[in-house]
């Protein structure tokens, strides 16, 4: 186990075989500026199993071979035992493809080996906690979270934004959003895209997506944020929260 521990820590969880790996990803995460964390590694899908039925964990960062399990049957795994903790897949493979899939297997977000750095792994990691928080505790969750976030209605009009999103739109409060399409936000270029998503998460088709935008402030600029789109309940009154994160590592 390694890593610097207090109240902001974030416990991951990596599950990988091999050293070399181990190694390096101790190595991205000591040059990371994003926070605190704590790290342990379990070699096998057997050594995961355990330790996430005895051991706190708020992310699991999978590698899809493993000795004992391999693909999209790792995700699953882990999901079966603790279905409560966020997976992020670190894949060697360079396909979007394949960490869609994942998504679809239950995984919250993926990674790939070739172009990672500790930055990414552990804004990922908060980022898919965060996610899990909001999907578990509702609407208390989201109020706690200091990212700029909208909430959407299932008819896509805005049903209200956190202080974080009035500040970065330039509003005075969310009154000017309520109500009102969240299309309207985004820049037409980016716009088809952005819905498209909007109605695959809706429709459960995956639990939450990951998207480039640029959005429309108040005084007319454009910001370029990544918009993370997840589903927030489970019947016909579900509604979707949208975060913005900053492109740039913090």
């Amino acid at each position: 186990m390694f890593g610097v521990e207090d109240e902001s820590t974030i416990r991951l969880l990596a599950v990988e075989d091999d050293p070399n790996d181990q190694t390096w990803l101790l190595a991205l995460l000591e040059e990371s500026t994003v926070g605190t964390y704590h790290i342990s590694f379990a070699p096998t899908m057997a050594d995961a199993e355990v330790s996430l039925t005895v051991g706190e964990v708020d992310c699991v960062l999978l590698d899809l071979s493993l000795p004992d399990s391999h693909g999209f049957e790792s995700v699953e795994r882990v999901a079966k035992v603790a279905p409560h903790v966020p997976i992020v897949v670190v894949t060697g493979q360079d396909d979007k493809d394949m960490g869609i899939r994942a998504i679809e297997f239950g995984a919250h977000d993926y990674l790939s080996k070739h172009d990672l750095t500790g930055d990414a792994v552990l804004q990922a990691a908060r980022w898919a906690k965060a996610r899990a928080a909001s999907r578990g505790q509702g609407h208390g969750a989201l109020s706690r979270l200091s990212a700029p976030q909208l909430r959407v209605a299932r008819d896509a009009r805005m049903l209200g934004a956190n202080d974080a999103m009035v500040q970065l739109l330039r509003l005075e409060d969310e009154s000017a959003l309520v109500g009102q399409p969240v299309a309207g936000l985004i820049d037409e270029a980016f716009r088809p895209d952005f819905m498209r998503v909007c109605g695959t998460v809706l429709q459960g088709a995956s639990g939450a997506m990951a998207l480039p935008a640029k959005v429309r402030a108040a005084d007319g600029h454009l910001l370029a944020r990544i918009a993370l789109v997840s589903l927030l309940g489970e019947d016909d009154l579900a509604e979707l929260v949208v975060f913005f994160a900053d492109p740039k590592p913090a």
